[in-house]
C-alpha cells in the first residue's frame, strides 16, 4: 500500500530545489497510480515525444543492458523497465535525491529490473561504470565544465574535444547510444555552443564529432513543429539539402529544446 507520507517522501526528493531539480516529468505509471503531475510544459520542453521517438527506433531484448546517463528522476528508466520486464536497466545520476526517488518508485512499484548508481558518469569515471548495450545520453554533455568536471573545459571552445574525448572512451562501455546535445554551454544563452538559429550548423557539429569519436550515426531525428513528432532525415544529407528538410518541418519555430536533433549512434569499432 502505498501511504500519504511516501507520496509527499517521493514529492520531497523530486522537487529538492537543485539546478536540475522538478526537470523531467513523473513516470507515466506514477503519474497514472498516484495522480501526480511535473508542471513541465510540453510545447516548451518534451519527454514523451523523446521517449516516442526511441521506442519507434529501438528495441530492448532480454539480456541486454541499458544505461540511463545522467538519468535526473528516471522519467525514461522506469517507463522503459515497466514495459520490458525482460530487460535490465542501469539509472547513473549524481544528484542523491534523484537516485533516491527511483529507488523509491522502485520499491513501491516492484520494479526488480533498474539498478541505480549515485555516481558521475563524467569523463573521470567512465572506468567505473557499468558496461551497457544501449545508453540514453541525452543533454548532459554540455553541462560539462559547468556542473562537472570543471577542470576539465574552461570555456566554450574547449567543449568540443572533450566530448570527442569522452566518445571515444565510452565506447569502450557501450555500442548504441541515443544522444542529445544541448545549443548552449551550461545552459546557459549568454555561452551558446552554436547559436540556436543555426540548427544545420549544430548538425555539423555534432557530425564532426561523432566522425572523430568514431561513432556511426544510425537514424537522426528532427522535430517538426506541425505534427509534434520527431522525424527520421536521411543520414547522408548535405547541409544546403539539409537546410531545406529543416525548413520544411518549420523547425525554426521550435523551443530550443525542440531544435536539438536527436542521434542514434553505433560505435565504429
Amino acid at each position: 500500500m502505498i501511504t500519504s507520507e511516501m507520496k509527499d517522501k517521493i514529492l520531497n526528493y523530486y522537487n529538492d530545489g537543485g539546478k536540475h531539480s522538478s526537470y523531467q516529468n513523473y513516470p507515466t505509471f506514477v503519474t497514472k497510480a498516484l495522480g501526480i503531475t511535473a508542471k513541465i510544459d510540453e510545447n516548451w520542453r518534451g519527454d514523451s515525444k523523446r521517449y516516442q521517438y526511441i521506442k519507434e527506433n529501438l528495441t530492448f531484448p532480454h539480456g541486454i543492458v541499458v544505461g540511463d546517463i545522467g538519468a535526473n528522476t528516471g522519467r525514461f528508466c522506469l517507463d522503459f523497465a515497466m514495459e520490458n520486464e525482460q530487460t535490465d536497466f542501469v539509472a547513473i545520476e549524481i544528484n542523491e535525491n534523484n537516485t533516491n526517488f527511483i529507488k523509491m518508485i522502485c520499491d513501491m512499484f516492484q520494479i526488480n529490473n533498474v539498478k541505480v548508481l549515485n555516481e558521475s558518469a563524467g569523463l573521470d569515471n567512465i572506468d567505473n561504470l557499468p558496461n551497457l548495450d544501449i545508453a540514453f545520453h541525452m543533454n548532459v554533455l554540455h553541462h560539462t565544465g559547468v556542473d562537472f568536471e570543471c577542470d576539465q573545459v574552461r570555456n566554450v571552445n574547449e567543449l568540443k574535444n572533450y566530448i570527442i574525448t569522452y566518445l571515444r572512451k565510452f565506447k569502450e562501455k557501450c555500442n548504441i547510444i541515443v544522444f542529445q546535445l544541448g545549443y548552449n554551454w551550461g545552459g546557459n544563452k549568454n555561452t551558446p555552443i552554436v547559436s540556436s538559429d543555426c540548427i544545420t550548423d549544430m548538425i555539423e557539429y555534432q557530425k564532426n564529432v561523432f566522425l572523430q569519436s568514431g561513432y556511426e550515426i544510425v537514424n537522426m531525428g528532427l522535430y517538426h513543429y506541425d505534427k509534434k513528432e520527431y522525424i527520421n532525415v536521411p543520414v547522408e544529407t548535405t547541409k544546403e539539402q539539409l537546410q531545406v528538410v529543416i525548413n520544411n518541418l518549420s523547425m525554426n519555430l521550435n523551443s530550443e529544446f525542440y531544435k536539438r536533433p536527436i542521434f542514434i549512434l553505433k560505435s565504429s569499432r
